[in-house]
């Protein structure tokens, strides 16, 4: 009877990690979207002008950051934590009382962010064993449809950004509750010494990875532009490019269990060079979304390839997504700054030296797993 009500214990725990490690997924990816279309409603709300009023997407991004660096450094906040600080920020940018609020409000979303990716992430691996890639590749999946969902509901709710903030801050409030602490591992803890050095090439491979994945979606339309691609052209197949990021997100919850994480950063990382070869030679808009579907396992890949070589733990899970916000932050400035040295059609070209550089790296001088299972 003890073995039993362990058991059904641990199957509680599994899913309430499942509810409310998805439901994080979904809200912070919607936040993170809202913001974007958000700024010309802020900048006329508040009196600012457009660049002004996109200080709001870097300090949430400046907020993620310093909630993983927080972990890195030992401090112990765990899941609760994190939807704590999103429903927070959601509530304060709801209110819209002022600029300054505001922008409270989106640095608290973004160390509620920061701290999800981590400790979700590296829970997703601890508690399903076998499964957790699957599980890991679901909830980033699901911060893509969180993304679709944000600009589709500020459109539904009248363009006013204040109300789908307070929806975010509901969500927030009633998963909190579902949000349980993880069995093996106080949040916050592990190594006493992080494997930065014997892990530089993995964390070098997740910055590109990510970095790939940002300025593909950031700066990828532009680029088909540049290539005569008209501008309606260039939104179709832009969504085109989300809605094959997306899928193959969902597809890794069937696909993870069955090829080895290192397969999938290389297939991934090389599709990419592949995608971006085609996209500057053959057929810049098919290829484009073909991309879509390469970058999205890149983020998976890369985590769950780096836990099983660096090993687990709340502290080195942050550093890796730590990387990959690096990556995220300075990839679309490094392609930008290339597109005006080389001209904007030089793009695709840069996008696929880079995927293959980051290939040859990543099958060179990061070994497989030692587990047989993994390599």
């Amino acid at each position: 009877m003890h073995l039993n009500d362990q058991q059904d214990s641990a199957a509680a725990l599994r899913r309430s990690l499942v509810i409310s490690g998805l439901g994080a997924g979904l809200i912070f990816g919607t936040a993170a979207a809202l913001h974007g279309p958000s700024l010309p409603i802020h900048a006329a709300r508040f009196g600012l002008s457009l660049p002004e009023a996109g200080l709001i997407v870097s300090l949430h991004w400046f907020g993620a950051c310093t909630a993983v660096f927080a972990l890195i450094l030992g401090l112990r906040m765990g899941a609760r934590m994190a939807l704590g600080l999103i429903a927070s920020g959601a509530c304060l940018i709801a209110l819209g009382v002022n600029w300054p609020v505001t922008l409270l409000g989106a640095i608290l979303i973004g160390c509620g962010q920061g701290l999800s990716s981590a400790i979700f992430n590296s829970r997703f691996l601890a508690e399903f064993g076998a499964r957790g890639p699957s599980f890991l590749g679901l909830s980033n999946a699901f911060f893509g449809l969180g993304s679709i969902f944000g600009p589709l509901a500020l459109v539904a709710f009248g363009s006013e950004p204040r109300a789908v903030f307070a929806i975010v801050a509901v969500i927030s409030v009633l998963l909190w509750p579902v949000a349980t602490p993880a069995r093996a591992e106080p949040a916050g803890t592990g190594r006493a010494s992080l494997p930065v050095l014997r892990g530089r090439w993995l964390l070098l491979a997740g910055s590109v990875a990510v970095a790939l994945e940002a300025g593909l979606a950031g700066l990828g339309p532009a680029a088909l532009m540049a290539q005569g691609v008209s501008q309606q052209g260039a939104a179709f197949y832009a969504s085109g490019f989300f809605a094959a990021f997306l899928l193959s997100r969902l597809s890794l919850f069937w696909l993870a269990p069955l090829i080895p994480a290192r397969r999938l950063l290389l297939g991934g990382l090389g599709g990419a060079a592949l995608a971006a070869a085609g996209a500057a030679l053959i057929a810049p808009g098919a290829f484009f979304v073909l991309s879509g579907a390469c970058v999205g396992v890149l983020f998976p890949g890369y985590f769950v390839l780096s836990t099983q070589v660096l090993g687990p733990g709340t502290r080195i899970a942050s550093m890796l997504v730590a990387a990959a916000l690096v990556g995220g932050a300075l990839g679309p400035t490094a392609l930008g700054l290339g597109m005006v040295g080389l001209g904007e059609g030089a793009f695709f070209a840069l996008v696929c030296g880079l995927s293959v550089l980051a290939t040859v790296a990543v099958a060179l001088c990061v070994p497989a797993p030692a587990r047989a299972e993994d390599t």
